[in-house]
């Protein structure tokens, strides 16, 4: 059971003593689900400008949405049995992939026939193809990043395992994520290059748990993301934002984008390590908690919204359906996560 109910300590003293000490236990598990609350909010936002047509320059400041997930996923990481770890993942990662993938698809393919006349067996060769270049299925274009994180974590499990220490497969893996880049794997396929990218980031999260919340290294940290934001307002550089599913650079410099997203994850982390016990931020907190629903559902809910936006009321400007998109995801998603969490409660009590 979680502990939020108890009131912090809030005297100087414990403030004092708190303020570069890494939270354990249960809070700890809370500040990562308000930062995981955060992520997830953005990568729902990017997706709904995506798919509006809409673009918002400051995004790509968050641009370590996704890295974050494979960082974080870094720091849990305990090495086990290879054939447990396998049944594990694939029902934690490959099951929930098929299940909203067909779901998704179902949904995207209906819409299609209905709004374009579009042929059935036609969808599902684009979708075939899609999954084998891209790793995911049309319909629910997001749930690449669960076939990612399996494939990174059967990876990890042989490398950390044999006792290769962390720093090498980071950068090791960062590097071949480069090379594969840079010589446009990604017109090819999206799958090696993001996860090597995803395998670099898992890596630096085991390495970092322990000394993320170290003085230096969050002084350091802001610093450097600092330094960058204002070369980025005055004109100087680009600011290094990834495509993380394409593995492919959106502005700036590939080298450069690992240490800036280590950055912008340090200091996301350090914020609510730090706030969480002292601020609820409940919205973040339920969201982070229920991550998984949010992010397997929203794509096609906002699939759904676009369709009858488009369809029913001749919806064609940019704004008004970015407008309609984030309403609907404000509004609808939480319902629908609830209601999904609901009904299998009943079912489990069933059984």
């Amino acid at each position: 059971s979680h502990h939020s109910s108890r009131r912090p300590c809030c005297s100087i003293q414990a403030l004092s003593e708190g303020v570069f000490r890494r939270i354990k236990n249960v809070k700890r598990v809370e500040w990562i689900d308000c930062a995981a609350g955060l992520m997830i909010t953005v990568v729902i936002l990017n997706h709904c400008m995506a798919l509006a047509g809409a673009s918002w320059i400051w995004v790509c400041l968050l641009g370590f949405r996704m890295p974050w997930f494979f960082y974080k996923a870094g720091m849990f990481y305990k090495p086990s049995d290879f054939k447990a770890q396998i049944i594990k993942d694939i029902k934690k990662l490959v099951v929930p992939f098929l299940i909203y993938s067909l779901i998704g698809f179902a949904v995207w393919a209906t819409t299609r026939i209905i709004e374009y006349d579009d042929n059935l067996p036609g969808l599902i060769v684009a979708a075939y193809r899609t999954f084998l270049r891209a790793g995911c299925i049309l319909g629910n274009d997001p749930l690449w990043f669960l076939i990612t994180m399996f494939l990174i974590r059967q990876i990890v499990n042989v490398l950390f395992n044999k006792n290769i220490h962390p720093l090498i497969v980071g950068f090791g893996a960062y590097l071949i994520g480069y090379g594969l880049s840079m010589a446009g794997w990604q017109n090819l396929s999206w799958w090696f290059g993001n996860m090597f990218t995803g395998l670099s980031f898992f890596a630096f999260g085991k390495w970092l748990k322990d000394k993320q919340d170290n003085r230096q290294v969050v002084v350091g940290s802001t610093a450097l993301y600092a330094i960058f934001i204002i070369l980025w307002l005055i004109g100087t550089c680009e600011f290094p934002y990834l495509y993380t599913h394409a593995n492919v650079m959106q502005t700036g410099n590939y080298l450069l984008y690992l240490p800036v997203a280590l950055a912008g994850i340090i200091i996301t982390n350090t914020f609510f390590e730090r706030l969480q016990p002292h601020l609820k931020f409940r919205v973040l907190t339920y969201i982070g908690r229920n991550a998984m629903d949010f992010f397997v559902i929203h794509w096609i809910l906002l699939t759904l919204v676009q369709f009858i936006a488009r369809y029913c009321f001749g919806c064609t400007d940019s704004n008004h359906m970015l407008v309609i998109m984030i309403a609907s995801c404000v509004v609808l998603l939480p319902i629908i996560v609830w209601l999904k969490n609901k009904i299998e409660k009943s079912i489990k009590k069933e059984i």
